[in-house]
């Protein structure tokens, strides 16, 4: 089994296999800026990434969000803490570039709102938030 991932970030993108006589002719036509991790087993790319010559594990996101019930009167905030510097927070599908660290927001109609934080190579970390 061979993985496949993005030089520049080390993201493992996806696997592949083949009779070695077939390597050449299967990896010729790999995308510019990936490289592949030969006969390095199926890696999980949820839970490690490829830097310095090495499988890494992806550290875990250390942020929190203030509270998961909130009221929908656009007044009162949830605030996610301690994100890494940049991420990208995707709140109900409209992703919103944070620099600082912290993201907050407030809503006014009730419903389950969705939240998801991305930096890589942190795992992605999600929350629902429920607004009455």
């Amino acid at each position: 089994m061979h993985t496949i991932y993005k030089t520049a970030t080390g993201e493992i993108v996806g696997h592949f296999t083949c009779v070695e006589s077939l390597y050449e002719i299967n990896t010729k036509n790999i995308l510019a800026g990936q490289a592949i991790i030969r006969d390095g087993g199926a890696v999980d790319g949820k839970k490690f990434y490829f830097r310095d010559g090495a499988v890494m594990e992806r550290p875990a996101m250390s942020c929190r969000i203030s509270k998961a019930v909130l009221l929908a009167n656009g007044l009162e905030e949830v605030a996610i803490t301690g994100l890494p510097r940049p991420c990208t927070v995707t709140l109900d599908g409209k992703a919103h570039v944070v620099d600082d660290g912290s993201f907050s927001f407030s809503v006014d109609q009730p419903g389950h709102y969705k939240i998801k934080a991305e930096s890589f190579p942190h795992i992605s970390q999600e929350w629902e938030v429920v607004a009455k």
